[in-house]
């Protein structure tokens, strides 16, 4: 009997410590935030004061600073989305646009970067999350166009991006589409996994097609999709 009562307060007292542990570490990470944006000032500064304009060096320190910075705001970003989207969409997404802001300043007049189609990809994730599919799409093409550009037409990013805007073409029941994007993902996913078609990414790929068969009363096709 004490053994039950004692199992009975462990029961009842985990869900509040899980509540708990949740918001101690938003707090931590709004603290992380807090400080990078304090450094992100400081590096500002110290590029005004030391003339950067006119000094080569530390016009590259200045943006490595910023790049690294708008990095760190990004996983801090990630790590909020992480705990609780729902509960902390905005700090979320805050974090997102200070990680993009940065990280365009950083590489100046040149945009086509893997880092800041990263950090769209990341946004386009946290919108397409809450159905803000206008914004999520402005962000998954503008990483789609960076990552051909920077990574290639045949890299893993491609086919992740590829992948997400097929799901949101899927929700709005334009299933050619959505079937174009989940084929093209597919063949990305199997030539560039070590694992070829037996990395995880390819079921879910195949798995989205099955469904879009499926609701297109394909059932032989649905049926090869999902029993692979």
């Amino acid at each position: 009997p004490m053994e039950e009562y004692e199992n009975k307060e462990l029961k009842s007292s985990g869900a509040p410590d899980i509540l708990a542990w949740k918001e101690c570490y938003f707090k931590v990470l709004c603290i992380i935030s807090t400080i990078l944006r304090e450094k992100a000032g400081e590096a500002f500064s110290k590029r005004l004061a030391e003339g950067a304009y006119e000094n080569n060096t530390t016009e590259y320190n200045s943006r490595h600073i910023k790049e690294e910075i708008g990095e760190a705001f990004q996983i801090v970003g990630e790590s909020i989305g992480d705990i609780d989207s729902d509960t902390y969409r905005i700090e979320e997404l805050e974090n997102y646009e200070e990680a993009l802001q940065l990280k365009t300043e950083a590489f100046g007049g040149d945009q086509n970067n893997a880092s800041i189609a990263d950090t769209l990809y990341a946004m386009g994730c946290h919108h397409q999350r809450f159905n803000h599919i206008s914004f999520a799409q402005k962000c998954y093409e503008q990483a789609l166009r960076i990552y051909k550009l920077t990574l290639g037409y045949e890299h893993f990013s491609v086919a992740r991006v590829l992948h997400n805007i097929g799901i949101m073409y899927a929700y709005k029941d334009e299933r050619d589409i959505a079937m174009k994007c989940f084929k093209k993902s597919l063949s990305i996913r199997i030539s560039a996994s070590e694992l070829g078609d037996a990395d995880l990414s390819v079921a879910d790929s195949l798995c989205w097609m099955g469904k879009i068969h499926r609701e297109n009363e394909e059932l032989f096709d649905a049926r090869e999709c999902l029993m692979v």
